[in-house]
């Protein structure tokens, strides 16, 4: 099935900021304690340093600030890059494919879906669709889609629509 290059709409652009908007405000409101304490807890360890009062409490809390601040750096910065990339993007790509399969897993968190297309296979708990036009429930075996994804992201899916 094709893949089309084409120019991102004023729509597709609005669904992109109303995103970045959305995750950078959750950032600020979940980051910032859990920055500040970590913070606190190294700025303790240090201070337990400097007056030779070492325990285990001590260098806990410095492994847990370079293993947190590790773990910022590993997922939480490229996370926010690829948001900020999003909104610069100019083009998206449309790929118009059809469902080979869907499986449907329940578990304690939820619904998982998983999509098998000629091209592409998406995991509903591993990409993000920023827009639902055509929900996962909704999809049947053998039904033509177009997924439109920016160009330089596959994480991040603008919307599923019927072909």
């Amino acid at each position: 099935m094709p893949t089309i290059k084409t120019q991102l709409s004023e729509n597709d652009k609005k669904i992109l900021k109303r995103v970045f908007k959305i995750r950078i405000t959750l950032g600020f409101f979940f980051l910032t304690p859990l920055v500040l304490g970590l913070i606190f807890l190294l700025y303790t360890s240090i201070v337990d340093l400097k007056e030779n009062n070492q325990d285990f409490m001590t260098f806990a809390g410095i492994i847990i600030f370079i293993f947190s601040g590790y773990l910022f750096y590993k997922f939480v910065i490229p996370f926010y890059k690829n948001s900020f990339k999003n909104i610069r993007a100019n083009n998206k790509l449309i790929i118009e494919t059809k469902i080979c399969s869907i499986k449907e897993n329940y578990t304690s968190k939820g619904v998982r879906y998983v999509i098998e297309t000629d091209d592409i296979s998406i995991n509903s708990w591993q990409v993000a669709i920023l827009s639902s036009r055509l929900p996962f429930n909704e999809m049947k075996e053998n039904m033509k889609i177009a997924i439109h994804q920016i160009e330089t992201n596959s994480t991040d899916i603008l919307y599923i629509e019927k072909y």
